[in-house]
């Protein structure tokens, strides 16, 4: 019985749904339960003058180093946001170097946007 196991502090057997319809152009989209719609995409803005974000791809433009020049990575960690430093983890071999902003080039920035608010049924919003 539900009112037993919630009693025992056990989990709770439910149910979620996400239900997502393409129609004219836009899409309609219905959550129930504990679920989600996030929608990701790249964006891709090479002249973005602040700090970027951890998970931009990114370009070597300029290393005294010939061989990193024109190798791509993804930023992992923001080192210095002063100094605009970042760690890089290129795509070659794994490597993890830092790297300034000024040596780099933004290939592309991934964002994420939640399209759907979460249901929570002790909340007063879902009350009324």
């Amino acid at each position: 019985d539900l009112k037993t196991a919630a009693n025992k502090s056990q989990p709770v057997p439910g149910s979620t749904a996400l239900a997502v319809i393409a129609s004219a152009g836009r899409l309609h989209i219905a959550n129930l339960g504990d679920c989600r719609a996030v929608i990701g995409f790249h964006a891709n803005n090479s002249h973005v003058a602040e700090q970027w974000p951890v998970g931009s791809l990114v370009e070597v433009k300029d290393s005294p180093k010939a061989e990193l020049r024109g190798q791509r990575g993804v930023i992992v960690e923001v080192r210095s946001k002063a100094k605009q430093l970042y760690i890089v983890r290129f795509l070659r071999d794994g490597a993890l170097r830092p790297m300034r902003q000024t040596a780099l080039t933004l290939r592309s920035e991934l964002h994420a946007k939640r399209l759907t608010r979460d249901h929570k049924p002790d909340a007063e919003f879902e009350r009324r």
